[in-house]
């Protein structure tokens, strides 16, 4: 039997055979050792690459070599697919044999990915831009239907205003700039509420976007019991920048245009009105009016002429300005102050007025 290791060492030459016996120093031994055991290939590539740049000529270099330069181009390739995976190849061969190699192509890519970034940036703040314009048109082309639509409601007509539906009140109450009340000149028992109302879009014009502002008065006026006898709607140019909201594009600012407008907007209100089951039986005359009768309710809409502003008018049919509706429609000027037949009878339809018989001016809404 051959003897142990410890023989060999004391009997110098001496073994189980006639070669050479060779007893690897204890750091060498350790370095190998840790290339063995190592947890990852990115460790046993480390620790490889330290061993043969430590011990070149260490017991283990040449199996080590052989490994390293079989391995260490698979090793690369696999890292080199990523900025994570070139970054561990230089942490575990900082000086390795593709390090410049791989140290370029990191840069590179960081670059590229700081543009990339630069370029999703710019591309989220254009997209959030776009959303941003988008809403404001269609916030544009909805303002004016919303406010004629609500008010075409004959349940608003036949109740102090305070007990209309809640999301007519909360735009119109609430909802900035509040509208300021005020007594009628012609009739002090009457209130004359008036609420500005404004939109600012742009739409695509000649190359560029062009600016618009959609801007009118709504003005709405009460009896001393708080129940509309008028709602007008008043602005310059303000059916053709909802055609424009709608169509999303520039229009030319004529009167050929303005009709046109005119037209597409009472064919869309019409519409809605027919969806909720409301007939309106009308027309549009030769001059560009158009008179609607719509259960109980009267809505004129007069386009605006040489910068004039556009007016929409719903009355009751049979009441207030009624018989000026069928006539002149551009002034609130030449209303009939003796309207009392028109309004509604009943217990308590005095019942806001004080015993001296002047009218008691309360807010509806408190």
């Amino acid at each position: 039997m051959c003897r142990g290791l410890v023989l060999a060492a004391v009997f110098a030459g001496v073994g189980c055979h006639s070669g050479k016996v060779f007893i690897a120093p204890a750091g060498d031994y350790a370095d190998y050792r840790a290339v063995r055991v190592a947890e990852d290939v990115d460790e046993r590539m480390a620790r490889t690459w330290a061993y043969l740049k430590e011990r070149p000529d260490g017991m283990y270099a040449g199996r080590l070599r052989r490994y390293f330069e079989k391995s260490e181009p698979v090793f690369f390739k696999m890292r080199s697919r990523s900025i994570r995976g070139l970054e561990a190849y230089l942490e575990a061969l900082p000086d390795g044999p593709h390090a410049d190699e791989a140290l370029a192509m990191l840069m590179g890519r960081r670059d590229a990915k700081r543009r990339e970034s630069a370029d999703m940036r710019e591309a989220r703040l254009t997209g959030s831009r776009l959303d941003a314009e988008r809403e404001k048109r269609d916030e544009a082309a909805k303002l004016l239907h919303w406010w004629l639509d609500a008010f075409l409601h004959t349940e608003v007509w036949s109740a102090p205003l305070s007990d209309a539906p809640k999301d007519l009140i909360v735009r119109y109450r609430l909802s900035l700039p509040q509208p300021k009340c005020t007594a009628a000149a012609e009739d002090a028992t009457r209130q004359r509420c008036v609420k500005p109302l404004e939109r600012s879009f742009r739409v695509p014009g000649s190359g560029q976007l062009e600016d618009r502002t959609l801007a009118f008065l709504l003005e709405v006026e009460l009896d001393e019991r708080w129940y509309v006898q008028r709602v007008t709607v008043s602005g310059a140019g303000i059916l053709l920048a909802t055609e424009e909201a709608r169509r999303k594009k520039a229009l030319e600012d004529d009167e050929a245009s303005t009709r046109a407008a005119a037209a597409a907007f009472v064919a869309r209100l019409t519409t809605s009105l027919f969806e909720r089951n409301v007939t309106c039986n009308g027309g549009t005359e030769a001059s560009g009016s158009t008179l609607l009768s719509c259960e109980g309710l009267l809505l004129t809409l007069v386009p605006g002429r040489d910068g004039g502003d556009d007016v929409l008018r719903i009355v009751r049919e049979g009441g207030l300005d009624d018989e000026e509706e069928e006539g002149d429609t551009s002034s609130d000027d030449d209303d009939d102050d003796d309207n009392d037949d028109d309004e509604p009878s009943g217990d308590g339809a005095q019942g806001d007025v004080s015993s001296d018989g002047d009218a008691v001016q309360e807010d509806p809404y408190e």
